[in-house]
């Protein structure tokens, strides 16, 4: 009957032993105090940890249509994506399309290296009805930073980030450039600048690839009223406030920070 209760003493006395063994072994590579293991824990957090604290968050909102499919839209969301991947954090990409091609696009966005959010709409939505879907999901979460339009066959540049997160203003615009499908021509669009200030615009109608705002204005107004839902009380905001409206980048406006690619291939001059 005695013969487990020595087996069990045998086996933990090795463990023992074995356990001091390894803990004296690893002491000799590896001397660490218990005064280095608080500070190891304690330690300030790295200049580029307090950079990415100080950045302001970037909602970036793409939408899809039925008109874009296959190997088309592919290329497109992965050049979007690229763009986005070369933005200092921190950056939240809202993805938005119709239900049938949701599947294939969330299988690309998994193999992305951006923090998304992938939202159906309705088979039959405009991209209006996204770009209301996307910011009614802001507002719902109340998701904290500047909101940004990306179209999909949208190119920006790159400083564009970080000149919006620069802006003091609950609202920024820039110039916004489009080429003719006969590639002879191109339409410039957005605010004028002068003196720091925006003082027209070149179209009634804004073009929202080039206007940046804070997520607040989503829930301080109200938006019932307004028959294009919360993209009409950004629309709203960005013509009735046009004096507070902060031109980027500043101080001119100068620039053009977004170019739309033409929906069809360019046709050749002959």
């Amino acid at each position: 009957m005695a013969e487990p209760w020595r087996r069990a003493v045998v086996h933990l006395s090795l463990c023992f032993i074995l356990g001091c063994f390894i803990a004296i072994l690893l002491s000799n590579y590896w001397p660490v105090s218990a005064v280095d293991w608080r500070r190891s824990f304690n330690a300030a957090p790295s200049s580029a940890a307090k950079e990415n604290l100080r950045r302001k968050l970037v909602i970036t909102v793409t939408t899809t249509t039925t008109t874009e499919t296959g190997d088309l839209k592919n290329a497109l969301l992965r050049k979007t994506a690229v763009a986005l991947s070369l933005v200092p954090p921190p950056l939240l990409w809202l993805v938005v399309e119709p239900q049938p091609t949701v599947n294939s696009t969330a299988e690309l966005l998994r193999r992305t290296t951006v923090m998304y959010r992938h939202l159906p709409s309705d088979p039959i939505s405009s991209v209006e009805d996204q770009n209301n879907l996307a910011l009614s999901h802001i507002a719902k979460h109340r998701l904290d930073g500047l909101v940004l339009f990306a179209p999909i066959s949208a190119v920006f540049d790159l400083r564009l980030f970080d000149h919006i997160r620069r802006t003091q203003a609950m609202v920024g615009a820039w110039p916004t450039a489009g080429i003719a499908p006969d590639g002879t021509t191109v339409d410039v669009d957005g605010p004028v600048c002068r003196s720091s200030r925006v003082v027209d615009w070149r179209s009634s109608a804004v073009d929202l690839a080039g206007v940046s705002f804070n997520s607040s204005i989503l829930w301080r107004r109200n938006s019932s009223d307004l028959p294009q839902g919360l993209v009409g009380l950004v629309r709203q905001a960005v013509l009735e406030e046009r004096n507070s409206v902060e031109p980027v980048p500043s101080p001119d406006c100068a620039n053009i920070m977004t170019w739309h690619l033409p929906s069809r291939p360019i046709r050749s001059r002959e």
